[in-house]
């Protein structure tokens, strides 16, 4: 597996026998901690979205087949200040989570860079193919994924299957969790919690 806690292995039964479409949000790398590039293997295509222009070169190189686009996801469209660090994985457009990042003396940051932002039923409209449907979607931002979620247009682009991000959930008390609430409403069943990664699928 490619994914950081094996995310992908618990995706394979769910999305079986097709070969279809992802969008990636906060794709960091085209393999390393991976929730996508097993699809890719598999001969699936998708959309990468990323603010790092590195990384988007990256998968470019890489995933040829994949549509890759540097940008990064929020609730209104304009520009934000995007903090970097040596690991890019820890990268984020979130204050917050910058000033926690602090705390792990071992990572270094780097200087911050100014990066666009729109809304991500913005993004899928601009960038999807035309007639695509998204079978999967993976968001991880860093602590602002429930921005990313709540900022897409769920009538026009509702993907079969969601692997996001939610540091906050818990088994003991999900409904605590803002992420599987907003899920839930949109129509989705949680089928497993790898990791920080809530995956759902989509009830209807």
């Amino acid at each position: 597996h490619y994914s950081q806690f094996g995310e992908d292995v618990v995706l394979g039964p769910l999305l079986r026998g097709i070969s279809g479409f992802y969008v990636d949000v906060g794709a960091n790398h085209p393999k390393r901690y991976s929730n996508t590039y097993l699809l890719y293997k598999r001969g699936w295509e998708g959309l990468n979205i990323d603010p790092n222009k590195d990384a988007i070169a990256a998968f470019k190189q890489v995933r040829p087949r994949d549509i890759s686009v540097a940008l990064a996801i929020g609730s209104d469209e304009g520009i934000a200040t995007l903090y970097r660090y040596a690991d890019p994985a820890f990268n984020t457009l979130s204050k917050e989570v910058a000033e926690k990042l602090k705390e792990k003396k071992w990572l270094s940051p780097l200087p911050t860079a100014l990066v666009p932002v729109v809304p991500l039923s913005a993004a899928l409209a601009a960038h999807l193919p035309p007639g695509v449907t998204i079978d999967f979607m993976n968001v991880d931002v860093e602590g602002l994924d429930l921005s990313v979620l709540e900022s897409n247009d769920w009538s026009r682009f509702s993907p079969r299957v969601i692997a996001v991000e939610d540091h906050s959930f818990t088994p003991e008390t999900p409904q605590k969790s803002a992420i599987f609430s907003f899920l839930k409403e949109k129509g989705y069943t949680l089928k497993a919690h790898v990791g920080p990664t809530l995956i759902a699928v989509r009830s209807v």
